[in-house]
Parts: C-alpha cells; sequence; structure tokens
C-alpha cells in the first residue's frame, strides 16, 4: 500500500543498508499505525469526560459550567508548551517525544480515575495539555517527514482522519463502557490503553525520523520559529488554521445545545448527528488525496468558503431537523479537507523542520480553538444562534480570502521564477 508508493525515508539511521520492499511495507504500516493511535488517544483524552460531566460535577462537588473550564484551560496550555515541545522533539528525536506524549496522557487519565476534587483535576490540564501537544501535532510532522511523494498525502490523510475516528468510535465506546463501570473505571481502562499504545511507539516508530539533534542553546528555539515566521507563505498557513480553528470549534462546541434547543432534537438523535459530523469530516480527510487535480490553496479557499457558507445556512435559516442533520456531513467534510490541504503545505514547504512546523500549527489551531469557544459564548449571549453562525460564517470567509490571496502570490512568484 503506502509501502510501496515511497522511498523510505526513516528506517533507523543505524542501518546504512536499505531494507527489502516487503519489510519497507510493513515498517510503514506500523508507522502509521502509530500516528493513527495518537491522533485517536488525542481526542479520546480531550473528551473522556464529556459524556459523564454531570456525574463528575455531582463526584467533585462542582458544576458542569466550571468542569467545561478544564476544556478551555487544556486547549490554551497545549497551546502555550507546543511552543516549547516542537523544537524540544527536533533535538531529542521524534519517537522519544511521541512515546512522552503517550505516558503524559496515561499519567493524566490514571490521575483523573482517582481525582478527589475540581481544583485538582484543573491541575492536571498542564500535564494533559503537554500529552496533547505532542500528540496532535508531532504525528502529522512525522506523517510529512518520513512519508514522502504521492505517500505522504496519504499518511497525512489517515492521521488526520483519525481524528473524526476518535469521535465516531471512541466517544460512544467510552460512554458505553462507563454505563457499565462507572466514568472512573473508564478513565483508568483508558490509562491502560495509553499505555499500550506507548509500548508500541517505542518498539515501532524509526530511531532517527528527523535531522540529527542539535546541542540546545538556551533561548534557542526561539530562532526556529523566526525562520517559519519569516517565510510569507507560511505565515499565511498560520493564519488561516487559526481562522479556521475559530469556525470549526466555535460549531463543535455549540452544536449539541444547537440542535436541542433550537431544532428539536432528542439525546439520540444529538448522538446521530455528533456521529454524521464525524463520518463526514474522516470521509474529507481520506478523500483529500484524491483531489491532486486543484491547487491546494485554491482548494483551500474553496473548502473553506463552503464550509462557511453551510455554517450559515445550519444556523441561520430555519431549516427543519431533516435538513439540518443533511449538511452536517458536507460541513465537516470541507473542515476536513481544508485541514489536510494545510498540513501537506505546511510539511512540504516549511523552511524548518516538521516537528517544530506542525507543533506550531497546532498551537495555532488550539489558540483559535479556545478563542472560538469563548467568542462563540459571547455571541450567543447577545443574538442566539443566528448571531452565532454568523460570526463564525465570518471567520471561515476571512480564511478563504487569505488562502485566495496566498494561492495570487504564489502564483505570481512561481511565475517569476527564472
Amino acid at each position: 500500500m503506502i509501502g510501496r508508493e515511497r522511498s523510505v525515508s526513516g528506517l533507523s539511521a543505524a542501518d546504512p543498508i536499505a531494507a527489502p520492499a516487503p519489510t519497507r511495507a510493513a515498517a510503514d504500516r506500523r508507522v502509521l499505525l502509530v500516528l493513527c493511535l495518537a491522533m485517536f488517544m488525542a481526542v479520546v483524552n480531550f473528551q473522556a469526560l464529556s459524556p459523564f460531566l454531570p456525574a463528575v460535577a455531582r463526584d467533585l462537588k462542582t458544576s458542569v459550567a466550571l468542569l467545561g473550564q478544564v476544556t478551555t484551560t487544556l486547549m490554551i496550555l497545549s497551546a502555550l508548551l507546543g511552543l516549547v515541545i516542537g523544537p524540544i522533539a527536533d533535538r531529542f528525536g521524534h519517537r522519544r517525544l511521541m512515546v512522552g506524549g503517550f505516558l503524559a496522557i496515561a499519567v493524566n487519565l490514571f490521575a483523573t480515575s482517582v481525582v478527589p476534587s475540581f481544583p485538582a483535576l484543573l491541575g492536571l490540564s498542564l500535564i494533559s495539555g503537554a500529552g496533547d501537544a505532542v500528540l496532535f501535532g508531532l504525528p502529522l510532522a512525522i506523517a510529512g517527514s518520513y512519508f514522502t511523494g504521492v505517500a505522504r498525502r496519504w499518511a497525512i490523510g489517515w492521521t488526520a482522519a483519525s481524528l473524526p475516528l476518535g469521535m465516531v468510535i471512541g466517544v460512544p465506546v467510552v460512554t458505553a463502557a462507563g454505563s457499565l463501570i462507572g466514568w472512573r473505571g473508564v478513565v483508568a481502562a483508558l490509562g491502560v490503553v495509553t499505555l499500550g499504545a506507548a509500548a508500541l511507539a517505542r518498539l515501532w516508530l524509526p530511531r532517527q525520523s528527523s535531522p540529527a539533534p542539535r546541542p540546545a542553546r538556551r533561548w534557542s528555539f526561539l530562532s526556529d520559529y523566526r525562520t517559519l515566521l519569516d517565510d510569507r507563505g507560511l505565515r499565511s498557513l498560520y493564519a488561516m488554521s487559526g481562522l479556521r480553528g475559530v469556525c470549526w470549534i466555535g460549531v463543535v462546541t455549540y452544536l449539541g445545545a444547537f440542535l436541542a434547543d433550537d431544532r428539536g432534537f432528542s439525546p439520540s438523535g444529538i448522538a446521530v448527528a455528533y456521529m454524521v459530523v464525524g463520518a463526514g469530516e474522516m470521509a474529507g480527510s481520506l478523500a483529500t488525496r484524491h483531489l491532486r487535480f486543484v491547487s491546494p490553496r485554491i482548494l483551500i479557499a474553496i473548502a473553506t468558503a463552503l464550509q462557511a457558507a453551510l455554517v450559515a445556512g445550519i444556523f441561520v435559516l430555519p431549516l427543519d431537523p431533516a435538513l439540518t442533520l443533511s449538511g452536517l456531513a458536507p460541513l465537516m467534510f470541507c473542515e476536513a479537507v481544508s485541514f489536510v490541504a494545510v498540513a501537506t503545505l505546511l510539511t512540504a514547504e516549511t523552511p524548518g523542520s516538521a516537528a517544530t512546523t506542525m507543533i506550531l500549527n497546532g498551537s495555532v489551531i488550539n489558540l483559535g480553538s479556545a478563542f472560538g469557544s469563548a467568542i462563540g459564548g459571547v455571541l450567543l449571549a447577545i443574538g442566539g444562534y443566528a448571531a452565532l453562525g454568523l460570526g463564525l460564517t465570518l471567520f471561515g470567509v476571512t480564511a478563504s480570502v487569505v488562502a485566495l490571496l496566498s494561492a495570487r502570490r504564489h502564483t505570481a512568484s512561481h511565475s517569476l521564477a527564472p
């Protein structure tokens, strides 16, 4: 499959002789499986408590509203910690950081399963945020640097598809298990699964999937970011990521409440809607590799503009439940297409390292997501769901305009090249 479509760039640096083709193909599949597990567990860790918030609030003697702040804190900490973790991954190797990310998530889950109070749970956000920063950004960096050519699109697409897979499969399974063993039991079980994933990362990821580690110098990581941000093309791509993050998380955060309050969905109907959302996003992640006939920047502009139009239609127009549900899959399909296209461009065009590039992208998305959650609440309080839809649409349209301007500059610079 993928192994037959690329030349290997990341097997053990200690082995100077290329492995036979069947061995390379098997190694490729193992590497891709670990990357998909990382993204899957990042989502499950992020959403682990969501189905149990009322029960968690009762156990910890707090409110659901306060528990919601744990998620916001996690996103902000993940964004800030990612700024340090990216350069660390470049200096000490991707495999070590991936194993460390899995272990951080496992520690967070085990500690959460026995947490006695809300302040203690909030404190665990530091560990959870560090793990999320690694498992959300670094797998895409490895997919973009370990695989090459056409296989890079395949690898990034499958890795990105594991995010919605966590919602489609992970969250329902966690919810069902929680009804049998309680929220503390299911969170502890997730910790055991994450330890197993850490072991697979230790065994299957290549020893050297990045340039040789460099000696660390105080504040030297700032030069890594200066290299990235001095590039006008990358600045545009990061702007697209942040703006898209605002639009995307604004939709996801308030979708359940919107479906129940404004469209009259039952709890089972909302569960179906979230499965539709995850399926649409997964399909978009896998379909992007087949859209090579479109310039990536134009593809981002089109997909983001369609996403913005669908947000406006779903939240503003008085649609019946069936039409509302039918619009969710294409909405998330477009979101996933633009996500994978941005990630592919970042890994292909970065003047710096893949790890720092992609973890910075994850930090930008997390900051945009935190802002989207906050601004969404303000818009909802001011003008209801119609105001929320219009506000989020504005961010999507802005991202599309940035993509179009970037495409024009990119075309002009290449036409002037000798």
